[in-house]
């Protein structure tokens, strides 16, 4: 039966063991690298990204909720003005949604968390 690589018919013992020792050498390296990198380097990298850019995906949906609460606001003022009630009244609504949007806000990173231990 012929090898697929002739050269492989011309080494001799020593040589293909040679090979064989440095194939396998290489590939515990590569083992190794790869246990560093699951163990040590994307937990380093998930920090970095964290500490990086992942405030700023915070930021964005704390602004994303205040926009929320600001077109809810609109609405309720628009209905107020069609249906016209006083604006004082409404002012008690606004209050109250305030206080709403102040509980969400605050419980927000809590929130974060969870949805980031979710994707893992």
């Amino acid at each position: 039966m012929h090898s697929p690589n002739p050269q492989m018919n011309t080494l001799s013992k020593e040589q293909l063991q040679e090979q064989y020792d440095l194939l396998r050498t290489e590939y515990i390296k590569l083992l190794n690298d790869k246990d560093v990198l699951l163990q040590w380097g994307k937990p380093q990298l998930e920090a970095l990204y964290n500490t990086r850019i992942g405030y700023l995906q915070i930021e964005k949906l704390q602004l994303r909720l205040r926009i929320k609460a600001l077109k809810r606001k609109i609405e309720l003022v628009h209905a107020a003005i069609n249906q016209n009630k006083k604006i004082e009244l409404l002012k008690e609504g606004i209050k109250i949604l305030n206080e709403q949007l102040l509980k969400i806000v605050n419980e927000f990173p809590f929130t974060i968390e969870a949805q980031i231990k979710d994707d893992e």
